[in-house]
């Protein structure tokens, strides 16, 4: 069985989707559209940078989201296989919505730009990695430590995120290296993402989510705050709202779609964060990655022969 997954913030760089662009007309479609739809110069932004502004949280956003859906339909327009079901981290589920036939790409657009510029205007807060330290003894020392502070990302057993305030997450920091992490690691964001200081984001957000015209999915959609699939659109804007300030349980996300029988995973749109993290959850899964035109001829070979091969 095959999934599909979509990146979030982190994984874009300068130059992400230019191939596709230029090579496949489904992609720059998707991009010209959300371009025009978002009034902000993305092209400039992805291809010309300069990094500070692509990094920019109210940019990021939009760039990563325009880059999924337009490797999602370059894959398509190729003749890509159907999936079982399809999961995004964190801003990649608004993708992964997209691509399952949740919502229309305007109305997610206009979701996705709202959702980083109300990001970009939270209350200060910083981030950090912390590598090789146990998911339940990291919650344990976030919620003994003063101050707002708490796992964001939980990507792999061995590879956690914490957010908060920056004193707060200074020493949860200093408390994880003593008590064994490997290491710990600053991160450079604007803010405390998926963390209680994102709350005051969630108003606008929330109610944009409730007047969006959701769709029951075609596949079921994997989501970030509970690792359970969905397909019901009645239920989207609650998950997706919840989402925002809650921790991204990506290791669990993955482990229910092995749990119901996928054993290949495409990664759609920028870098090959997701499929890096496959290895570090289970050695044993694979994945392909779909973020320029040769890439994407390789994916669509690979899955040809596999099925072929009845795999």
């Amino acid at each position: 069985m095959l999934a599909f997954v979509f990146p979030g913030q982190g994984s874009q760089f300068v130059g992400m989707g230019r191939d596709l662009y230029e090579r496949h007309a489904a992609a720059r479609e998707v991009i010209d559209f959300v371009e025009e739809r978002t009034r902000l110069p993305l092209k400039h932004l992805m291809w010309d940078g300069p990094e500070s502004d692509l990094t920019a949280t109210q940019h990021a956003q939009v760039a990563l989201f325009a880059c999924g859906v337009a490797a999602w339909n370059a894959f398509r327009a190729g003749g890509g296989p159907d999936a079982a079901c399809m999961a995004g981290h964190s801003l990649g589920e608004y993708t992964a919505l997209v691509a399952a036939g949740a919502l229309d790409l305007g109305p997610a657009a206009d979701l996705v730009a709202l959702r980083g510029r109300s990001m970009a205007q939270a209350p200060e807060g910083t981030m950090a990695a912390v590598l090789g330290l146990d998911p339940q003894k990291l919650d344990e020392i976030c919620e003994a430590t003063p101050g707002v502070v708490v796992v964001a990302n939980y990507n792999s057993p061995d590879q956690l995120v914490i957010s908060g305030e920056p004193q707060a997450v200074a020493k949860a920091g200093e408390a994880a290296t003593r008590f064994g992490a490997k290491r710990v690691l600053p991160l450079n964001v604007s803010g405390a993402f998926h963390s209680p200081l994102m709350l005051p984001a969630l108003g606008a957000l929330t109610d944009a989510l409730n007047r969006s015209p959701w769709r029951d999915a075609t596949v079921p959609v994997v989501h970030n705050v509970d690792a359970r699939p969905n397909r019901r659109a009645d239920q989207f804007a609650d998950r997706l709202s919840r989402q925002l300030a809650s921790g991204v349980r990506w290791t669990d996300c993955i482990g229910t779609m092995r749990d119901q029988g996928v054993t290949t995973w495409v990664e759609l749109g920028a870098g090959k964060t997701l499929t890096g993290l496959l290895r570090r959850i289970d050695r044993n899964l694979a994945g392909h990655v779909v973020d320029d035109a040769a890439s994407l001829d390789k994916a669509l070979e690979a899955l040809d022969s596999g099925a072929k091969a009845g795999v």
